[in-house]
């Protein structure tokens, strides 16, 4: 029998891939990544991040923590509206839950899903789109099985 330790590590996973489990009975036994996740109540992938943005620049994203397996970019569409964007169709429609703070006092911040590969951020001053709203602001966008 080889130790563990000699084992090939898997530096990746997918929802398919098996782990050997031994749950404290003789028998030593196999679980999927999805069915483990699924035991935990890990049910989303998740893109965590801080984001900036300043003059007419683009926003720009610190990835803190990226389980969806997608790339994402920004672009600055007109003041004080923004998007996240993706190649892959990772935001699903009812699925997906934005969360986000810190972000400058007394400007107010909307965030919506727009498609499957955007989300549209507005900052606003009152009634009217401002930007240098957003300075290490966190986001965490969800995106539930």
């Amino acid at each position: 029998m080889a130790k563990i330790s000699n084992l090939t590590e898997l530096t990746t996973a997918t929802d398919t891939s098996e782990i050997v489990i031994n749950d404290g009975t003789p028998t030593t036994k196999k679980i999927t990544i999805a069915n483990l996740k699924t035991s935990l109540g890990v049910n989303y992938t998740k893109l965590v991040c801080l984001i900036t943005q300043s003059g007419t620049d683009a926003p720009t994203l610190t990835i803190l923590e990226n389980t969806t397996g997608a790339t994402f970019s920004t672009v600055r569409q007109a003041q004080g509206i923004y998007q996240i964007t993706t190649l892959s169709t990772v935001f699903t429609a009812n699925k997906t839950l934005v969360l986000a703070n810190n972000f400058r006092y007394p400007y107010t911040i909307d965030i919506n899903r727009t498609g499957a590969t955007t989300i549209t951020i507005g900052t606003y001053n009152g009634d009217s789109t401002s930007d240098d709203v957003l300075l290490n602001s966190s986001l965490e966008i969800r995106i539930y099985e």
